[in-house]
C-alpha cells in the first residue's frame, strides 16, 4: 500500500510547461494566481483514503464536506495545511 498523505493539497497543474508554482515570493503556490484556474484541479485525501477531487477556485479557508460509504460525512480542513505539492495527472497522487 502506497503512503496516504491526508495533510497535502496536491495541485493538479494542466499546464507542465507553467513555473509559477516555483516562485519563492508565492504565499500559496500558484493558487490564486493560476491563468488556467478553470482547468485546474485540487486534490486533497479523505481520512476513509478516497481522493476528493475540488475546482480551481477552491479555497483554502474553505471546509471540504465528504460523505463516506456509510453515509458518515465528514468536515475536512486539510486545506488549511499549507503543504502542496504539484502533479500533472491524479494517478500521480500517492
Amino acid at each position: 500500500m502506497t503512503c496516504v498523505d491526508k495533510d497535502t493539497n496536491y495541485i493538479v497543474c494542466p499546464d507542465r510547461t507553467c513555473k509559477l508554482f516555483w516562485e519563492k515570493d508565492c504565499y500559496i503556490p500558484c493558487e490564486f494566481d493560476c491563468p488556467k484556474k478553470t482547468e485546474l484541479k485540487k486534490v486533497i485525501r479523505c481520512t476513509c483514503g478516497e481522493l476528493i477531487i475540488l475546482s480551481g477556485n477552491h479555497s483554502p479557508l474553505q471546509r471540504v464536506d465528504h460523505k463516506h460509504s456509510d453515509n458518515a460525512v465528514v468536515s475536512l480542513f486539510y486545506r488549511m495545511s499549507g503543504k502542496y505539492k504539484i502533479v500533472y495527472q491524479t494517478e500521480e497522487i500517492p
